[in-house]
């Protein structure tokens, strides 16, 4: 649903570009943050199959699926990415603050 909404064009990936208008507030912030975790061939789109592989990887890092889906959730409601305890780094562009913070 989530990538859907980002997918404006229905290629079946995400651009920065596309990012950047779903994610309303810190936008820049946020779809750096999620390029850095997601994008992970660097070609400057998300792909379906990265975007539910990252979850997966989450998934298997110890979130419950609530936990998931209620971060999903305020990501649709235009909040901001966080840095997912996960063992990646996302960098500086990572910020860690959600719309619960």
């Amino acid at each position: 649903e989530m990538f859907q909404a980002m997918d404006t064009d229905n290629d079946d990936t995400v651009t920065r570009e596309e990012a950047m208008k779903f994610f309303k507030s810190f936008a820049k912030v946020s779809a750096a943050a999620m390029f850095k975790e997601v994008d992970g061939d660097h070609k400057g789109g998300i792909e379906l199959k990265d975007f539910m592989g990252f979850w997966d990887q989450v998934h298997g890092s110890g979130y419950t699926n609530e936990e998931i889906a209620e971060e999903l959730e305020e990501l649709n409601k235009g909040g901001t990415w966080v840095d997912w305890k996960d063992n990646r780094d996302v960098g500086n562009e990572g910020l860690k603050m959600s719309v619960k913070d």
